[in-house]
């Protein structure tokens, strides 16, 4: 499981730099815990045939739980997006914010009745040698993959950063706190003995990370951080990545510092972009919901999450939908356009000429225009996507979207979803103004009651009032002041 995920303390290898291959000796710990260190020598070759099996049966898992008749169905967009990873220096199972995996072959494997009691090079290789998939108690896997994409779902990566975790106590704790906040729905003998559960530590079921993360007691650490007794399988002179060793080993999905994660831009072992992680989310989220309904088997704390997921709610969120309504209320006062489709009122006045008509058009669309420069995060970026999904929810308004930094770079009609717009494209300079125009331009055609431009406030702005409304909307936390911006706009701050 990722983190801290055993009751009793575990052995507590020797340190490894981080980014080193092929280093002289490198020690992974097995799940099985005895009294004292029992260290066994293994071969590269032993090492590659467990990676290899190892990975069969998480691929096998995998698929498993993507059926329909799985028991947690609902998980599957996140799952197949899931890349597992063979790296050295993790003891059980972690995923990072990237949906990679990475795993200790013996880990995975020794759940497997036919497992050798007494490790050693033989004992490891006659049994890998006669491995056979089918005899894997398959459950347990999908209990561990259940728990790494939860850490993902849940975000509790992006929940750490919400509490400015910075210390190693502080995440190593954390790490902890998620895995109660996930485990307290896990029912698995085979885990029991190895995970944390809130019964075991005194603690009442229910409760979220944060909760747990106040009452989690500090001797806890402590206890982890004393080691003890257990198998320690060494190799030397391997070409597989290297993890430094560390007590919260859940990765960045579970809200861990990032320094000792693999680059996400390697090309071996490249991760998923952010965007296809939220679209994937996003596409849970949905199914969890109508799993939900149907079934009603999911706990009801995931159903919470999917539905803030797909429904963000924030109390300034108020203000910008008051000032939409606002801006679509005017423009629906008066007549604004001529046509000759229907006959002037006044027709038999201007006889023989033909006299267009006056209509008034139902502007029921926004125009939305999203900063894509290189001042905006990709965290901030996806700040404004959420609320801009947000806005065509709430109102049940039509949103296009044009993507701009210092010229418009796309346009996205009608967004209802985020794989919509998961493919941000610009990240150059930044001039607002070329988006602002862009949509003026298109005013008529689309019916634009009103502008949004969601930006961290660095670009120049027109200096004349626009004939629809324009709605700022300040992201980040060193957005530009709001003194700043057009006295005859209308300014909201994303708040977090």
């Amino acid at each position: 499981m990722s983190g801290a995920g055993r009751t009793q303390p575990r052995p507590r290898p020797v340190t490894i730099p981080p980014n080193i291959k092929g280093s002289e000796v490198i020690e992974m710990s097995v799940a099985r815990q005895k009294p004292e260190v029992n260290v066994v020598q293994i071969s590269n070759e032993v090492l590659d045939l467990a990676f290899e099996k190892a990975l069969e049966t998480l691929k096998m898992a995998r698929a498993w739980m993507c059926r329909r008749r799985s028991p947690y169905p609902y998980f599957a967009p996140l799952l197949s997006l899931l890349r597992f990873v063979k790296v050295i220096g993790c003891d059980t199972v972690a995923v990072d914010k990237w949906a990679r995996i990475y795993f200790n072959p013996f880990f995975v494997l020794s759940f497997h009745p036919k497992f050798p009691k007494n490790i050693d090079e033989n004992s490891l290789r006659q049994f890998l040698t006669a491995y056979d998939v089918s005899d894997y108690p398959i459950n347990v896997l999908v209990e561990i993959l259940r728990h790494e994409v939860e850490h993902l779902f849940r975000q509790h990566f992006r929940r750490s950063d919400l509490l400015g975790l910075q210390s190693n106590d502080e995440l190593e704790k954390w790490n902890i706190a998620g895995d109660l906040e996930i485990n307290q729905h896990i029912q698995c003998p085979q885990l029991e003995p190895i995970m944390f559960v809130p019964k075991k530590l005194g603690l009442p079921d229910g409760l979220s990370a944060e909760e747990y993360y106040q009452k989690i007691p500090d001797q806890l650490l402590q206890m982890l951080k004393q080691g003890g007794g257990g198998t320690v399988i060494q190799v030397s002179g391997h070409n597989y990545p290297t993890l430094p060793q560390r007590l919260d080993e859940g990765g960045s999905g579970a809200g861990v510092p990032r320094d000792y994660e693999l680059d996400p831009n390697d090309p071996q072992n490249r991760g998923a972009s952010e965007a296809q992680v939220n679209s994937r989310m996003e596409e849970t989220a949905r199914q969890i919901r109508e799993h939900a309904k149907n079934r009603g088997t999911v706990p009801a704390d995931l159903v919470d999450i999917a539905e803030k997921i797909l429904n963000p709610k924030l109390n300034w969120r108020q203000i910008l939908a008051h000032l939409i309504r606002k801006a679509r209320t005017n423009a629906a006062r008066g007549k604004e356009d001529y046509t000759f489709l229907q006959p002037n009122r006044r027709d038999e006045a201007y006889r023989p000429f033909i006299i267009p008509a006056m209509v008034q058009y139902e502007n029921d669309a926004v125009a939305t225009i999203l900063d894509t420069s290189g001042s905006m995060s990709m965290s901030e970026i996806e700040r404004a996507l959420a609320e801009i999904l947000g806005i065509a929810r709430q109102g049940n308004i039509k949103v296009d979207v044009y993507m701009c930094d210092a010229a418009v770079h796309k346009i996205v009609r009608d967004v209802k979803s985020f794989s919509q717009v998961k493919e941000i494209v610009g990240r150059g300079g930044t001039d607002m103004v070329e988006g602002i125009n862009r949509a003026l331009q298109e005013r008529r055609r689309r019916r634009y009651h009103a502008i949004v431009v969601l930006t961290d406030g660095y670009s120049p702005f027109p200096q004349d009032p626009t004939p629809i409304p324009l709605i700022i909307c300040l992201v980040g936390k060193n957005h530009e002041s709001k003194d700043k911006m057009p006295k005859w706009a209308k300014v909201v701050e994303v708040e977090d």
